[in-house]
């Protein structure tokens, strides 16, 4: 009964979507997003809950914080970062299989885990301890085989179709691009970022995404131009067509010798747009972004070639959109919400009360499939 009540709570809550303010400026056609098409005419995409699946709680398997989502032959698998600091395996049905937890400096030890992956071959998966500069490989019974100290930074690492790795690394003051083999030997280093930028922004990072086509597509820090790399080749995937939402050299050069963090300031107050992510399966592609300080969503129909944008408020729907979305096997989009988000989102009195009933914050989170679809 419970479970019931949930989905129909969820479903919803869904409706707040709609309810969402809309906004006029970013849209994407043809590859680009033009700021100044009108975004009346255009075909509406809508996002439906299609199920939700509750994750096992149990004093082995608490999680505190969602940093990443992946899907394993059916499985989650789910990056806590922050309080348990491990990878759990949960099945389809949401039943705790197993994880990976050994904190420490040894061998086999991690103290900063950043950030995991299922390697090409599908049977090891790589943890990144940035904290120790190494990177750990476990097999597929979640066992111990080996690990490589690194004499970088790494921020993002992404496994290609072959054995090799794109990945972001830290060199000085810079962020770069670098195609590393499966020794974790650099290849190839490409996609500067210009002078003027890479001297303020030490902390910006590349969005760095694989879908289920196995597609690596990024966008570098301030960009407007979302790159994809396949097949050992890079070409542009989606641009801005108004480049004057980014800050450019003039803006540099205006505010030359600020602290980062002013800057950023002074960047929010202009309203430029500054990527947070973006994930897309063959159909849709979502933009997440700030546009000055306001959180905002962008869906893109690729068949239609039309969008519709919404800022993000505080329902329930908008941080389902909004949170570390992942994209299952078969191409559906997943995300997830706490139960005390639920509490803390709803304005219904009535909804509060049922809802704590059957969950506390110890509980763990929900696993939620989503429907993103264009329609008349």
């Amino acid at each position: 009964m419970n479970k019931v009540f949930i989905m129909c709570s969820l479903i919803f809550l869904s409706s707040c979507l709609n309810s969402e303010e809309k906004v006029n400026d970013l849209l994407v056609g043809n590859g680009t997003v033009d700021v100044l098409k009108n975004i009346g005419d255009v075909k509406k995409l809508s996002i439906q809950i299609d199920r939700v699946i509750p994750l096992e709680t149990s004093d082995s398997c608490i999680i505190g914080s969602i940093s990443k989502i992946d899907i394993d032959h059916g499985d989650f698998l789910i990056l806590d970062r922050w309080k348990s600091k491990s990878v759990f395996w949960f099945s389809g049905q949401g039943e705790f299989r197993n994880k990976i937890n050994t904190i420490g400096k040894a061998e086999g030890e991690y103290l900063g885990l950043e950030d995991f992956l299922r390697n090409s071959n599908g049977k090891e998966y790589l943890l990144y301890d940035r904290t120790l500069s190494k990177l750990l490989t476990y097999n597929n019974k979640r066992n111990f085989v080996k690990e490589a100290s690194l004499n970088k930074q790494i921020c993002n690492i992404v496994n290609t179709t072959s054995s090799d790795f794109l990945i972001q690394t830290t060199s000085g003051e810079d962020f770069l691009l670098e195609l590393w083999d499966q020794n974790f030997i650099k290849k190839h280093e490409f996609l500067h970022r210009p002078e003027y930028v890479k001297n303020y922004f030490m902390g910006a990072e590349f969005t760095l995404k694989k879908d289920n086509t196995n597609t690596i597509s990024f966008c570098p820090p301030f960009s407007n131009i979302i790159y994809k790399w396949k097949n050992e080749k890079m070409a542009v995937s989606y641009a801005i067509k108004n480049i004057d939402l980014f800050p450019n050299k003039a803006f540099f050069d205006k505010y030359k010798g600020r602290h980062p963090s002013l800057l950023l300031e002074e960047i929010k107050k202009q309203k430029y747009i500054n990527f947070l992510d973006f994930i897309e399966n063959s159909d849709v592609l979502i933009l997440k972004y700030y546009r000055g300080e306001q959180k905002t969503v962008t869906l893109f129909n690729k068949h239609s070639e039309t969008s519709v944008s919404y800022k993000v408020g505080n329902s329930c729907i908008a941080n389902l959109i909004f949170n570390s979305i992942s994209v299952t096997e078969g191409g559906q989009f997943i995300s997830y919400i706490f139960p005390y988000q639920i509490n803390s989102l709803s304005n219904n009195n009535v909804l509060m009360e049922h809802v704590s009933v059957s969950f506390s914050e110890n509980n763990n989170p929900y696993i939620v499939y989503l429907d993103v679809a264009g329609e008349e």
